[in-house]
């Protein structure tokens, strides 16, 4: 806490707490059954912290992060794993440096700069306090500096700005502080910083014992994910309290335009170091005269990461100094290029590499199959590679792509990779090997030929995919004009996008030719545009014969072309766009669905060698707050075969299920059904990936039809429109959160309901 006060924005970082955690923090009631190991993960996973300071060395080992222990970075300062020790690096042009953040002297020297050698006509009283029996309680609340004698040149330059008035603690000063606005030395951490709260927008305040570190480290923590929190110390309660009943009653006024009178309330939190009964006594103490309703007491609980969306839950503030929107192209080695931000009052140069950081986030329009969206990367910033440099580790958050600065006035460039290039590095990791199969190139060569997952609403018919496919399978792969005509004009009157023939041959579906009989053997010939002259040669005989000009019969007709020319419905390449498409634009209604998605993977483990048809990363984009971790699907999609689903795709599905957890499966299907024995099998996926490992469900299966790939809109439409059993499933939720839409997809096509099943067991 005493380091967080030499450092710009040093209240905002959080603590980890790592160890055999107190009696108070292992209560069988205090919602947290963890070990104390997986707890302090929860903190690192919530709090996703861009560098870690080690109050004891391998602390950062003990929970998993040895990956940043084992840091192959040849130059110290570039590290983002240090001890505390390290923290302070010395002094330069009389500026005391540090290793990791920006010194908080850059700070006093800006606010000295614009503010304090001038006479200043409302100035704001400044506070020190002297070392005492409150010094935690100084700590937590208003900053005080380390006790090493190589911090002394941070007070010294506090001293020197804002000519503090120097005492011991008493309860005045939380007055002055929170009433009055006296500055203290955490007052300059915030300078420029906009912290936008994420949780708890109501008056909250917070009950502790100075002299438990656990209630100091929840209060400390508190802060950064609920606002705002008042602090009352134990050891002041008396009074504070008249202080707070007035804000609670002042608090306790009619929401605006709510119909039904409701009121605003507050919240007190207790520290855990307070059992039950004395917490019981002090609410009815000291807190008596606030009206019913207005003030809740509660607990507090270690922040937790919440998978569901639908699940409450906290998130930490957003906290940024400046933002600014770019429109940038990827060169010809697919990297973009931008000038970084930075704080105005940060020195050009300083000690380490890690000063402030820039936050990341890309969208594209025009492409889809860029890897823009990954899971987070805290233990191992090793990988992705987004520069070529070895030196750079960018961090992978749930707040975007983490790039630590190291000076002013710099250009920043990333390399972005493709969405196979990136899953299949990640899986690396996880010791499968991957290589893209034959059918995921065929796959991968369709969706380039559409130009994105936006456009598969082209292919997203079955009497088109029906042509397209007798069209392979014919000898010249071309069908009529006339026919293509007459089926363009049909689904314009019913389907939204409209369509035209032009959309087909902009894309390579088609290519638009005559077909003429050779005068030498009689076979029709094909010829597109560009081949089309008065002396012709036959495919069959070879032989030169000439375009017969006085026939007015010669029928126009398309071809198919490119990877749509492939049979068996392109090797499955039909059901792999459509589903990938369902998953990116049909499902959430959002255009904001990431996905980085791979076509189909040869997967090579200890265990075994299978193939997936293809693999995706998903995740509802962000613009405010922190995203949910990406979830990882792969699946097998088939086409319109009676029996598509075999003992041997389910097989694949799980034993790589298996081996990467919360992995969720999908099958999916162009067919409107399942045969008797594809639903067996089916059944015993979705029944093998509800088993509890761990206390969490093994896999989820998500289970697709045509009803779903061939949807014209969203699939919440379709369903509505498709009547029992599918109407009974017309909720927000059910679209919106992808283990709701798999417990729908069980229930619609297998006849399996997980919640039945829960209630069977616990009956």
């Amino acid at each position: 806490m005493r380091w967080s006060t030499c450092l710009w924005g040093g209240r905002c970082n959080p603590i980890i707490p790592v160890g055999r955690y107190p009696k108070c923090w292992r209560e069988p009631d205090n919602r947290s059954q963890k070990k104390d190991r997986e707890v302090a993960q929860d903190y690192m996973s919530f709090f996703e912290p861009d560098v870690l300071v080690e109050t004891e060395d391998g602390l950062a080992e003990s929970i998993g992060y040895r990956a940043l222990a084992d840091d192959e970075l040849s130059f110290r300062h570039e590290t983002q794993l240090l001890s505390i020790d390290e923290l302070f690096s010395g002094e330069r042009d009389r500026r005391p440096e540090i290793q990791a953040g920006l010194p908080i002297t850059d700070v006093y020297r800006e606010v000295y700069r614009s503010e304090r050698k001038f006479t200043l006509r409302d100035k704001n009283s400044a506070l020190i306090f002297n070392e005492g029996p409150l010094s935690k309680l100084v700590e937590v609340m208003f900053g005080a500096f380390p006790k090493e004698i190589e911090a002394h040149e941070f007070l010294r330059a506090y001293v020197d700005v804002f000519e503090p008035s120097c005492s011991d603690v008493r309860p005045e000063h939380w007055f002055d502080f929170f009433e009055a606005g006296a500055i203290t030395p955490f007052v300059p951490t915030y300078r420029e910083l906009e912290i936008i709260p994420r949780w708890g927008r109501d008056l909250s305040f917070f009950v502790f014992d100075h002299r438990s570190n656990a209630d100091l480290i929840d209060y400390w923590n508190k802060r950064l994910f609920h606002s705002p929190v008042y602090p009352i110390p134990l050891c002041w309660i008396s009074e504070l309290a008249p202080t707070v009943t007035d804000m609670v009653n002042r608090n306790h006024r009619p929401i605006p335009n709510n119909p039904y009178g409701t009121k605003f309330h507050s919240e007190l939190f207790i520290g855990r170091s307070i059992d039950r009964e004395k917490a019981a006594d002090l609410v009815s103490t000291y807190f008596s005269g606030c009206p019913k309703g207005s003030l809740f007491a509660g607990g507090v609980w270690h922040p937790v990461v919440r998978d569901n969306p639908r699940v409450q839950h906290q998130e930490r503030h957003s906290i940024s100094v400046k933002s600014a929107s770019i429109d940038a192209t990827l060169d010809a080695e697919n990297t973009i290029r931008f000038d970084t931000l930075h704080p105005s009052f940060a020195s050009r140069f300083g000690r380490g590499r890690n000063r402030w950081a820039n936050v990341v986030n890309l969208r594209s329009h025009s492409s889809d199959h860029l890897a823009l969206s990954y899971p987070t990367n805290l233990r191992d910033r090793r990988k992705p590679r987004l520069f070529l440099s070895l030196r750079e580790r960018p961090i992978v958050s749930r707040e975007g792509w983490v790039l630590c600065q190291g000076y002013t006035n710099s250009r920043e460039w990333i390399h972005i990779s493709d969405g196979s290039t990136a899953i299949a590095e990640w899986l690396e990791q996880k010791s499968i090997k991957a290589n893209s199969s034959g059918a995921g190139r065929i796959a991968r060569q369709l969706i380039d030929s559409l130009g994105s997952l936006w456009a598969t609403h082209l292919i997203a018919d079955e009497e088109t995919m029906r042509l397209l496919e007798e069209m392979t399978r014919s000898e010249s792969r071309t069908a009529p004009y006339n026919r293509w005509m007459q089926l363009v004009a049909k689904r314009s009157e019913i389907q939204l996008p409209r369509i035209a023939l032009d959309d087909f041959t902009n894309r390579g579906l088609l290519r638009l030719g005559l077909e003429v009989k050779c005068a030498n053997c009689t076979h029709s010939n094909w010829y597109g545009l560009d081949q089309l002259d008065y002396k012709l040669i036959c495919e069959r005989c070879q032989q030169l014969f000439d375009y017969p000009q006085g026939n007015n019969r010669t029928p126009w007709k398309y071809r198919v072309t490119g990877p749509f020319s492939v049979p068996r419905f392109a090797e499955g390449a039909y059901s792999v766009a459509l589903t990938l498409s369902m998953f990116k634009q049909k499902l959430a209604g959002s255009t904001d669905t990431e996905l980085t998605y791979s076509t189909g993977l040869e997967l090579t483990h200890e265990s075994f060698v299978r193939e997936v048809d293809f693999a995706f990363w998903t995740g509802e984009g962000s613009t405010f707050g922190q995203r949910q971790e990406p979830r990882f699907l792969i699946g097998e999609a088939k086409s319109f075969a009676d029996e598509a689903i075999t003992t041997r795709d389910i097989e694949s599905l799980k034993l790589v299920a298996a081996v990467i957890p919360g992995t969720t499966v999908v099958v999916s299907v162009l067919k409107s059904g399942f045969s008797e024995n594809e639903l067996l099998l089916l059944r015993d996926l979705v029944k093998w990936g509800w088993k509890q490992i761990n206390g969490v469900m093994r896999a989820q299966t998500i289970i697709l039809t045509g009803r779903e790939l061939f949807s014209d809109h969203y699939v919440s439409s379709s369903w509505k429109e498709a009547g029992p059993p599918y109407d009974q499933f017309d909720d927000f939720h059910t679209f919106h959160d992808l283990d709701e839409f798999a417990f729908a997809t069980q229930k619609v096509y297998a006849g399996l309901s997980y919640y039945d099943e829960l209630t069977a067991q616990h009956s």
